[in-house]
């Protein structure tokens, strides 16, 4: 079985680089009181409250404060997982101050309120100025470009909250900055101008000439992109011609029971692992990318890192904590 052979294989992970950019976040995990010592158990309740009071007002009961961003998160899941990690973001805040690998700072962080529901979490964050409007030459004050992206993997992520990432993507096309794989992560697509979207897929699609680009996506992105298009099918249908139209190197699907990865070598799926609790659902799916990137970088086959992918997902969901090889070898010898 896949996940069996991957066991012996994570001492090839080690040293190889890993760079992330740009993003940054305190996150606030909360439950939200519906009465004194009780807490509303789904979405669809918070959702109802809602709908039916206009004025109701809501307490939310702190449970942990963490750091966060969808590239922080990928940075702290390559570091863990032995790749040499360097991560340049919104970083201004004690917070990061524990994070195990060399940072460079950009400014204050994002805001972000986790509400933690039974089947998912909603999230509200508060965004500043200058985080929302990043530009290389933002990175500039902080990191000599392009060198500081040379490493085997090159994490990118939240160009939804980024005004100009479109323009900033086109300008990566003229660097020349030496990579394995360029690991991007776009956030929610489900409601954005199709234009917009086709933008950035055209880039990342001229990005793919130079490196493996991957792009990751949830169920709900896939299917958007899939309208955006045109295309039709199954979801593995849809994956495939959706990363032949945008001439992407991979195009990927993680939920809750597999992912499926359309790519240039063919269409790939690797059955996900049981998740025996739930302590979290916000993050796993970024330690996921991370963990898909150094695999490929470390030229494993697909099925390989997506399986990689999956166990570092589910140990984050189980533990709310990010996955070392140990781990990895641990939910192996457990589950297979």
């Amino acid at each position: 079985m896949v996940y069996e052979k991957i066991s012996g294989k994570l001492g090839e992970l080690q040293g190889l680089k890993a760079v992330g950019f740009p993003d940054g976040s305190i996150d606030k995990y909360c439950r939200v009181e519906k009465g004194k010592e009780r807490y509303m158990d789904s979405k669809e309740e918070f959702r109802q409250r809602i709908q039916e009071n206009e004025s109701s007002s809501f307490r939310m009961e702190p449970k942990r404060k963490e750091p966060g961003g969808k590239s922080v998160n990928m940075s702290i899941q390559a570091h863990s997982l032995g790749l040499e990690t360097e991560h340049y973001g919104f970083l201004d805040d004690p917070i990061f101050n524990d994070l195990e690998f060399d940072n460079f700072s950009m400014g204050s962080p994002a805001e972000v309120t986790v509400c933690e529901f039974n089947e998912g979490s909603v999230l509200f964050a508060v965004e500043n100025e200058k985080l929302v409007g990043w530009s290389f030459e933002e990175m500039e004050d902080v990191a000599e470009l392009p060198e500081a992206l040379n490493a085997d993997v090159v994490c990118c992520a939240n160009w939804i909250s980024l005004h100009h990432m479109n323009e900033e993507l086109k300008d990566l096309l003229e660097m020349d900055f030496e990579a394995s794989v360029f690991n991007f992560d776009p956030g929610s697509l489900t409601d954005v101008r199709p234009g917009i979207i086709k933008d950035m897929f055209k880039t990342l699609g001229k990005l793919s000439r130079d490196y493996e680009v991957l792009v990751h996506a949830n169920t709900d992105e896939v299917e958007a992109v899939a309208e955006i298009y045109g295309v039709e099918g199954s979801v593995e249908e849809k994956i495939e011609k959706i990363r032949e139209k945008t001439g992407v190197s991979a195009y990927i699907l993680h939920d809750k029971y597999r992912a499926i990865a359309g790519t240039d070598e063919g269409l790939f799926k690797v059955e996900n692992l049981v998740t025996d609790r739930v302590e979290t659902r916000t993050g796993a799916g970024d330690r996921f990318d991370a963990a898909v990137a150094a695999g490929r970088a470390a030229d494993w086959a697909w099925e390989e890192s997506l399986a990689l992918g999956n166990i570092c997902a589910v140990h984050y969901i189980e533990n709310s904590e990010t996955a070392r090889p140990k781990d990895v070898k641990a939910q192996i010898d457990e589950k297979i």
